[in-house]
């Protein structure tokens, strides 16, 4: 018998049982639904809910039966590709994706984007290149595909270091040589899903906080307590990642998902982006979602996004045990979920933003304007190549307090309209949609009081704009001062700020 014949016989073979596994579902599934609907006279809301799930739950089982099967079918046929190009195994068993090839010029600009916004409120920034599943010397590609993911890295690292942005790059990590903070190819990845592992993350952690401590001077008191692997208690899951979804656990390795729970004790706060409490414990209930406290614990679990909160564009970790520690910024896509929920153990406060879903730049721009920072921490693979980290700041924004007319005494029962002129002594023209505003505070505090430039109105370089308060009166007490200082909202405040001293007369 030649090789195209048992082929065929062995396509046959699996397509009939295939075939027989989606006939039997199909005609289970609405007998199921019947007898269910048909005991609903005599049962509860929530068992006809329990027995719709369980039925709901065989069905999937069923599918990801015929899923296994495909793929046990695809692997005796030694297949390299699954679906129409979606996904390919390489020589070490690894899924990977077919990437178009990719720039980074965009993620270059934006970068100094906010390394500019940062230099303006003295925070230090740090780039962290997480590496392209494609490692060199490690990973074959499909023969005639060309993957230029690591040479546009190199682009992106060496424009970045360039620029005077501290860089790691992680792939320089990536040994068997056993030297400090290396990692060995085959454990960098999960095989079935796109994320690095939870032993590749964790020690990215180190390299982290040492190059922070280094290249910073700050300083993680309690890293050799949070960062030694000793006092963690350790619980292992199979994994069946995001790349194996179509493929099944037969065409490949499943993985095994590590989690580690601190033996120390923690006392941790989990705010929202605008600074509401969420959560308030415990690592496990604070920085973890439960996912082990399923009934159904299986393989196609999806641990990763057990920790932090995927898809949210803000947070903020508290940790009320380190209080003095310091206060970092990570800005990054899932990549580093677990990287980032261990490291809220060296922190006093950790903020996490993904430009993904921080539409425009919002959260992260404003967080930065109002918050001191030790540090920023900026980590990715190739999924924020597009995003937007800040908004856009005005050029060498600056501004001249020409004059106002502010009353130095006000009665009480009186309301008065203070006329405020500003000249726009930098570079870029000022409007309502660029969110430069004139902000008044008062006795030293920012109560959220803005003043807009009409729609319409553009004032350019070297142009003066009347900003007019109207309503003013006196507060409670005897006397108060007011300050007017231009700021771009979310951004920057910028120019010249000018002081009152107010006294109210009876």
């Amino acid at each position: 018998m030649n090789k195209k014949t048992q082929n065929s016989i062995i396509v046959i073979f699996f397509v009939s049982i295939i075939v027989f596994l989606f006939t039997s579902t199909i005609l289970k599934m609405p007998p199921i639904l019947i007898n269910i609907l048909n005991e609903s006279s005599d049962s509860d809301t929530k068992k006809i809910t329990q027995k719709i799930e369980n039925a709901y739950r065989e069905i999937i089982n069923k599918r990801n039966d015929l899923v296994d099967i495909y793929g046990f079918s695809q692997n005796l046929l030694n297949k390299k590709i699954i679906g129409n190009m979606d996904f390919y195994k390489d020589n070490n068993g690894v899924m990977q994706v077919f990437n178009l090839d990719d720039e980074y010029k965009n993620f270059y600009t934006r970068m100094l984007e906010l390394k500019n916004t940062a230099d303006s409120r003295n925070i230090p920034i740090m780039y962290v290149q997480a590496p392209s599943r494609v490692i060199d010397n490690y990973t074959e590609t499909p023969e005639g595909f060309v993957n230029n993911e690591n040479h546009n890295m190199d682009v992106l690292v060496d424009s970045l270091e360039k620029s005077s942005i501290p860089v790691i790059d992680y792939r320089k990590y990536i040994s068997e040589s056993g030297d400090k903070n290396t990692i060995a190819p085959q454990n960098v990845f999960f095989k079935t899903d796109l994320h690095m592992t939870t032993e590749s993350e964790l020690n990215l952690l180190n390299i982290v906080t040492e190059k922070l401590e280094t290249e910073f001077d700050i300083k993680f008191e309690n890293k050799e307590q949070v960062l030694n692997k000793d006092n963690y208690k350790i619980k292992s899951y199979d994994f069946l990642g995001n790349y194996s979804r179509s493929s099944g656990r037969y065409f490949t390795d499943i993985d095994t998902f590590n989690i580690y729970h601190p033996k120390f004790d923690t006392d941790l706060q989990l705010m929202d982006e605008n600074n509401m409490l969420l959560r308030q414990g415990n690592f496990e209930s604070v920085v973890m979602n439960g996912y082990e406290n399923s009934s159904n614990i299986n393989k196609y679990i999806y641990w990763v996004v057990n920790f932090a909160q995927y898809q949210k564009p803000c947070y903020e970790y508290v940790n009320l045990k380190n209080e003095n520690a310091p206060r970092i910024m990570i800005v990054m896509d899932s990549l580093g979920l677990r990287m980032a929920s261990y490291m809220v153990g060296v922190c006093s406060n950790l903020t996490i933003v993904d430009p993904r879903f921080d539409v425009g730049g919002d959260c992260l721009s404003e967080k930065l304007m109002y918050r001191d920072y030790d540090a920023i921490v900026v980590l990715q693979e190739i999924s924020l190549k597009n995003s937007l980290l800040v908004k856009n700041s005005l050029r060498n924004a600056n501004a001249e307090i020409v004059s106002h007319n502010a009353p130095v005494y006000i009665k009480r029962d009186k309301s008065y309209t203070i006329d405020i002129t500003v000249k726009n002594t930098g570079e870029d023209t000022w409007s309502k949609e660029q969110d430069v505003k004139l902000c008044i505070l008062q006795d030293g505090n920012d109560y959220g009081y803005r003043i807009n430039i009409n729609d319409g109105e553009y004032i350019e370089a070297g142009e003066k704009y009347t900003f007019h308060l109207n309503g003013f009166v006196a507060p409670p007490e005897n006397s108060t001062f007011i300050e007017f200082q231009m700021v771009q909202d979310g951004v920057q405040w910028f120019g010249e700020k000018e002081k009152v001293d107010i006294k109210i007369l009876e």
